[in-house]
């Protein structure tokens, strides 16, 4: 697959956000031929933001899968100063005791997510 202008941008490694940072992992996935699911929170009419779950707590923000590739990747973004909460934590680390590959993604990391996606 070719490279992209969105595919190759440097991203600004300081004050991205984690929502910025999300929206452009799925973008560089998407272009490669992930399959992306992600959750975002959404308003509801009482003016509250959340994400709606059904089940536990704490679900990590991003999962990859590559169907040509057989890989899978369960992704938490965080931005430069965020931390996994207890919840998330206990997520990745429950996805990892079962052979999958976990673990949190940060702006400074962006070079090596970019290695990943394209394979």
């Amino acid at each position: 697959m070719t490279r992209t202008a969105a595919d190759s941008q440097k991203l600004p490694l300081a004050n991205v956000s984690e929502a910025s940072f999300q929206a452009e992992i799925v973008k560089v996935a998407k272009l490669h031929g992930w399959l992306v699911h992600a959750e975002r929170p959404g308003q509801n009419r009482r003016g509250k933001w959340s994400t709606a779950i059904q089940g536990d707590a704490g679900f990590p923000d991003l999962v990859l899968v590559h169907p040509v590739r057989h890989m899978v990747l369960i992704w938490e973004g965080k931005s430069s100063k965020g931390q996994p909460s207890a919840d998330q934590t206990a997520w990745l680390e429950a996805f990892k005791e079962c052979g999958l590959f976990a673990r949190v993604v940060r702006p400074s990391d962006w070079n090596e997510i970019l290695e990943v996606l394209r394979g």
